[in-house]
């Protein structure tokens, strides 16, 4: 259980650590950048209420929009709740 948390603290530090960088570092535009960051902010409420689904689905529009890596590991985690591990 303590792994879990763990590993769920990680992915989400990751995921909030690739939000700032996309602030820093991307050319996108401020209203795709901002966008990018609602959907990031929407999958973490689902992913912390149990809803993967929901979570995976704010992820991946996330993920859409910013084409920041670091989504895909937390993308990875929501599969991993799922089930989805391949």
């Amino acid at each position: 259980m303590l792994k879990q948390r763990l590993s769920l603290g990680v992915s989400v530090f990751i995921g909030v650590l690739s939000v700032v960088a996309a602030d820093m570092l991307s050319p996108l535009a401020a209203s795709q950048r901002d966008r990018a960051r609602k959907r990031f902010s929407q999958g973490e409420l689902h992913f912390e209420a149990g809803r993967y689904d929901a979570a995976l689905s704010a992820y991946k529009k996330a993920f859409t929009l910013s084409n920041l890596r670091g989504f895909l590991l937390t993308i990875g985690h929501c599969y991993a709740r799922l089930g989805n591990i391949q």
